[in-house]
């Protein structure tokens, strides 16, 4: 992959989006490695042991403590865009 760390240089909040399977979780890795951001993975917040889900209230609370952070790369497709949008993504 050709990449152009200057293209990103300030850009401190990317939301990945897409289908099951589709390489979401990925490329918010590989992102993370390449711009130092860390990569905050829905799936990991949503599931605990054997894909049980927590309570959705709990989980809003917790996506939403990450995404006011200074910088993050989650990925995911959960009915979260209230709570991602209101930190100004890029």
């Amino acid at each position: 992959m050709n990449f152009k760390k200057d293209f990103f240089k300030n850009v401190s909040r990317i939301s990945i989006i897409g289908g099951s399977g589709s390489g979401k979780s990925t490329l918010a890795n590989i992102l993370s490695k390449k711009l130092d951001i860390p990569a905050v993975h829905l799936d990991a917040i949503n599931y605990k042991d054997n894909w049980v889900e927590i309570d959705k209230t709990e989980r809003d609370k917790i996506i939403e403590e990450k995404a006011n952070d200074d910088k993050w790369i989650i990925d995911g497709n959960y009915n979260i865009p209230h709570i991602i949008r209101q930190t100004n993504v890029y």
